[in-house]
C-alpha cells in the first residue's frame, strides 16, 4: 500500500548519502520504488559496484519507471496523489509547493534535502490506562502526531456495545461513552483545515454486539453518529459504518481493535472506547502507537514492521465487504443505505 515515489536523481542521492539512511532503509524493505525515468539508461556495467542503481537491482529493488507520466505531472496535477493515499512523494519541486500537497491532500510531499530523517520512521510510543501519573484520554493519547492525514478507519467489533447492567462494572458504560470516544479521536486526528469531502472516517463494528439492555436500530446509530459531526470541524468529511457480523467473510480480522490511517496505526489491547470525560479510563488495557515504519526496518530489529499489520488489516477489510456484501449494513453522512446497495467511500479500502 505504502510506495514510494521520486526523481532518478533523488533516489541517487538517497543512496549516496549516509544523512538519507532511513529514506534508503524505507525502500530496501518495500523492495520497489517509482522513478521518472530510466535508471539503466546511462549505466556503466563495467563499474557496477559504483552505480547506485545497478546496485540497488542487484538487491532485489525493482526499479519501476511505468509512472514516469504520472510522477512528472505531479506539480500540474496535484490531487492526483491521491491515486496513492499511503504514497510517499520525494519530488523534484520546491518546499512552498510540497507543503502545500502536502497540506491539501493529506500525503507526505516533500523535497528530499528538506527531510533526510522522515517522521513516518520516528518512535511510537504506549501507555498503560492503569497509569495515574498522566491524562487519560485520547486527547493526550494522540497528541504529537507528526505525520498527514486523509482517511481513519477505525477497527472494533464492541465499540458501540455497553457493559451496562454488569454487576462487576462499577463505571457503568453506555453508547454514549461511544460516541464521546469517537467524537475526542476525531477532534483530536482531523487536520484543522482540509478541502471539502478530502478525509474518509469509517468504523467498522458488529451490531450484534450491541448489549440487549441497549438496543438501537442500525438506522437510528448512523444517525446519531452522524451527529458527532457537528462542530468538530469547518470542513465537509465523510463519516461512513459498517457492521461486519460472525456472517461475514474475514470476520476473525475484526478481533484486534485498530485505529488505522494512511501513515499510522493504533492498536488498543482491549477497546477503543477507552476513555470517559474527564480524564477517566474505562478499562485498563494498553494502548500503542506507531508510524508505519516505527518498527521492523534496522538492522537486528526482530519486529515486524507497522505496515505489515496495516496492510493485512485492510486487505482482509475489502475482502470481507466483497465477498459478503449482501449482508452488510451500511451507512454514511447519516443516510442508510440497502443492504448490498452500496459503495465503500474511504480510499483505503479501494486501494489494498
Amino acid at each position: 500500500m505504502v510506495s514510494v515515489f521520486t526523481t532518478k536523481a533523488n533516489l541517487e542521492d538517497i543512496f549516496q548519502k549516509e544523512e538519507n539512511i532511513q529514506w534508503q532503509l524505507i525502500i530496501l524493505k518495500l523492495k520497489e520504488v517509482f522513478i521518472n525515468d530510466d535508471p539503466f539508461s546511462d549505466c556503466d556495467e563495467s563499474n557496477p559496484d559504483d552505480d547506485v542503481f545497478l546496485t540497488l537491482d542487484g538487491m532485489g529493488v525493482k526499479l519501476n519507471d511505468d509512472k514516469k507520466a504520472f510522477i512528472d505531472n505531479i506539480p500540474n496535477d496535484p490531487e492526483s496523489v491521491l491515486r496513492y493515499p499511503c504514497g510517499i512523494f520525494l519530488l523534484g519541486i520546491d518546499r512552498t509547493q510540497a507543503e502545500s500537497i502536502q497540506e491539501d491532500y493529506g500525503v507526505i510531499c516533500t523535497p528530499l534535502q528538506d527531510n533526510p530523517i522522515p517522521s513516518i520512521t520516528e518512535n511510537g510510543w504506549d501507555v498503560d490506562t492503569a497509569d495515574t501519573t498522566i491524562n487519560q484520554s485520547w486527547d493526550y493519547f494522540l497528541s504529537g502526531i507528526q505525520v498527514p492525514l486523509n482517511a481513519i478507519v477505525i477497527v472494533d467489533r464492541y465499540f458501540f456495545s455497553s457493559e451496562k447492567n454488569k454487576s462487576n462494572y462499577s463505571l457503568n458504560e453506555t453508547i454514549e461513552d461511544s460516541y464521546n470516544n469517537l467524537r475526542q479521536i476525531l477532534d483530536k486526528l482531523l487536520p484543522p483545515r482540509a478541502r471539502d469531502g478530502l478525509i474518509n472516517v469509517t468504523i467498522i463494528y458488529d451490531h450484534d454486539t450491541i448489549h440487549r439492555d441497549e438496543t438501537i436500530e442500525f438506522n437510528r446509530l448512523v444517525t446519531a453518529v452522524n451527529r458527532v459531526k457537528r462542530n468538530i470541524r469547518p470542513y465537509a468529511f465523510t463519516l461512513e459504518l459498517i457492521s461486519l457480523t460472525s456472517d461475514c467473510y474475514q470476520y476473525k480480522e475484526t478481533h484486534d481493535r485498530f485505529i488505522i490511517s494512511n501513515y499510522f496505526i493504533v492498536n488498543a489491547t482491549h477497546k477503543i472506547k477507552a476513555y470517559r470525560l474527564g480524564n477517566i479510563s474505562l478499562d485498563n488495557q494498553r494502548l500503542f502507537f506507531d508510524y508505519l515504519f516505527s518498527k521492523g526496518i534496522k538492522p537486528n530489529d526482530k519486529s515486524s514492521m507497522p505496515l505489515t499489520t496495516q496492510t493485512r488489516v485492510l486487505k482482509a477489510l475489502c475482502e470481507s465487504v466483497a465477498t459478503s456484501k449482501n449482508i452488510i449494513q451500511h451507512g454514511c453522512n447519516g443516510q442508510t443505505s440497502r443492504i448490498g446497495e452500496f459503495s465503500l467511500n474511504n480510499r483505503l479500502l479501494k486501494i489494498s
